[in-house]
């Protein structure tokens, strides 16, 4: 956890100085423009990429421990191929049909990043199963670090607009490919012989129900975009993606760090003996819960703080959305545990089913809210879908949290100490109108995430008694 951590220290401070700093350079429309061109790729590299991610992370243990390592990677090359020959055909197509200069540029870019961005998913998957947190950090944090600093000397020094976006982040993908292709082409190995036709078809079987459930929650998180669209401008679509963003960028970012963590020993697991892994999620959900939950709290309580720091002028009218959103995130997380079970407990159907109730409760609250409340409520159509989901998948696990009554204790512990923090922060700012301001706000935000801390967890509670502690002598 503290390896991967500390690897994702750089993209997140990025991730914090960046809305801040382009919110106040672009526009709301151009944050439009590139939300639905960077979103519909997204949607497409799901259909198209997602199954050769989804059978990296299920079968290369299986291949490595079988001595066929070339014929997985045959298998990678084939659908990789065939995706990309797609993707090639399907941007053509867009920007012969397309009548706008933005969108024709950023389709263009987008076909060079996703391209690329999906075949470093590839390297970066075998280094997380392989456990080689370090390499991982690294190229993680350099991709990252560069590519801010390219997309800056294009906007602020080249004066480049939203294109800037995208192409900072394929140049820098495609220098990365090259270094990470010519440091392992000597590991690499390919055999068309070692490939059977069980293979391909285990490959697009598993992959295929991988490619609906990512798909699915891909339209679950930025379908409404589309929708908004429908019924409003590109002004309103770019403010409420921008802000949603803020949830992707911290609790979303904190859950990937989390997993990145826990999955190859989870994985292990899973693979070698289903039936023993009902302790160790049990064991890891409890981490998740006491770390995330006061985040998800304290990012919700101070909204219009986090927005006024974290976004332009133009974009902080979307202020009262953030907790809805930071929910969502929090309630996704979650769901992680129970989609890893039943996929290694081969329910695939069961996860197709949640993702597919779950994305077309999402689409049918948004036609019927949208048009007459506005854009804002696609962000609680959205949580109410991630509801919605989480009780479906809660039946359909054999594991339950609640189950031990030292959880239990330790959650309603929490849950006091929160509600507590909630309603004096309300009282202060609500009841006796008490505008306390950001400075003493990010104090108040500490003090409270300390308690919180020093109430529910023993090792921090050991960490401050030992500091404090005064050892006499005997």
């Amino acid at each position: 956890m503290a390896w991967y951590f500390a690897g994702n220290i750089i993209p997140i401070l990025i991730a914090i100085i960046r809305s801040p700093v382009f919110t106040r350079y672009f526009t709301p429309a151009e944050y439009g423009y590139y939300s639905l061109t960077t979103i519909t790729f997204a949607l497409l590299s799901i259909v198209l990429f997602t199954s050769l991610s989804s059978c990296i992370w299920r079968f290369y243990n299986k291949y490595k421990s079988n001595n066929n390592l070339s014929g997985f990677y045959t298998l990678l090359l084939i659908f990789y191929s065939a995706s990309i020959a797609i993707l090639l055909v399907t941007s053509l197509i867009w920007i012969r049909l397309s009548n706008d200069d933005v969108i024709t540029s950023l389709v263009r870019l987008c076909f060079w990043q996703f391209t690329t961005a999906e075949l470093i998913t590839i390297f970066l998957i075998i280094l997380k199963l392989e456990e080689k947190a370090a390499l991982y950090n690294i190229i993680n944090s350099l991709k990252v670090f560069i590519s801010f600093a390219l997309l800056y000397i294009l906007t602020f020094r080249l004066g480049q607009r939203v294109e800037a976006l995208v192409l900072s982040s394929a140049v820098v993908n495609s220098v990365i490919l090259f270094i990470l292709i010519a440091s392992s082409i000597k590991y690499l190995r390919f055999s068309f012989k070692s490939v059977s036709k069980a293979e391909i078809k285990e490959f697009i079987s598993y992959g295929g129900v991988s490619v609906f459930v990512k798909l699915g929650l891909l339209v679950l998180m930025f379908s409404d975009r589309y929708v908004i669209k429908i019924f409003d401008d590109f002004s309103n679509v770019g403010i409420y993606n921008q802000v949603y963003n803020l949830g992707q960028i911290s609790l979303a970012t904190l859950a990937a760090v989390f997993f990145s963590a826990v999955s190859p020993k989870l994985n292990r697991e899973l693979e070698s003996n289903i039936s023993r892994t009902s302790k160790l999620i049990r064991k890891y959900l409890k981490l998740y819960l006491l770390y995330m939950l006061p985040l998800t709290v304290y990012l919700s309580l101070f909204a219009r703080e986090v927005a006024f720091v974290m976004l332009g002028r133009e974009f902080r009218s979307g202020y009262n959305i953030i907790p809805y959103i930071m929910i969502s995130s929090f309630i996704s997380g979650i769901t992680m545990f129970h989609d890893v079970h039943l996929k290694f407990s081969n329910k695939l159907r069961t996860i197709s089913a949640g993702v597919l109730i779950a994305v077309l409760t999402n689409i049918i609250l948004n036609f019927i809210f949208i048009p007459f409340l506005g854009y804002k409520w696609a962000a609680i159509t959205t949580l109410i879908s991630y509801l919605v989901m989480f009780l479906y998948y809660s039946k359909k696990v054999t594991f339950s949290y609640f189950r031990y009554k030292s959880n239990t204790d330790q959650l309603r512990l929490m849950a006091i100490v929160l509600i507590i923090q909630v309603a004096a922060d309300l009282t202060v700012r609500k009841v006796l109108m008490i505008d306390i301001g950001l400075a003493l706000t990010i104090i108040e935000g500490t003090v409270f995430l300390l308690i919180c801390m020093g109430i529910t967890n023993a090792w921090f509670r050991n960490l401050i008694f030992r500091i404090f502690t005064v050892n006499k002598p005997a």
